[in-house]
């Protein structure tokens, strides 16, 4: 059984909402322009290690557009571009 408690298909090619849970997106207007909050994409990855090396800080207001996921702890962050280049990350850790 996985965390999202469906069981694996018996095959080799599944859809991936059979074993994942939905993403959360916010609304960067429903949060205080004052706020701060860590900001991590792809390209914070390094793609060998697996691994997060770098993020931003950004205020809700100066937030990028593309700001609209929540990570959840022991979520996994992965591209759906370049997907060749194997681009993922577990979060193990709050930041």
């Amino acid at each position: 059984m996985y965390r999202t408690g469906k069981e694996l298909p018996e095959r080799k090619e599944i859809e991936i909402s059979q074993i994942t849970l939905p993403i959360s997106n916010i609304k960067r207007k429903n949060y205080n322009d004052n706020g701060d909050f860590i900001y991590v994409d792809i390209g914070s990855i390094d793609n060998l290690k697996n691994k997060i090396v770098s993020y931003k800080i950004f205020k809700w207001k100066n937030a990028p557009s593309r700001a609209q996921q929540i990570i959840k702890l022991n979520g996994i962050l992965f591209s759906t571009v370049r997907t060749y280049l194997k681009t993922l990350q577990l979060l193990k850790k709050n930041f």
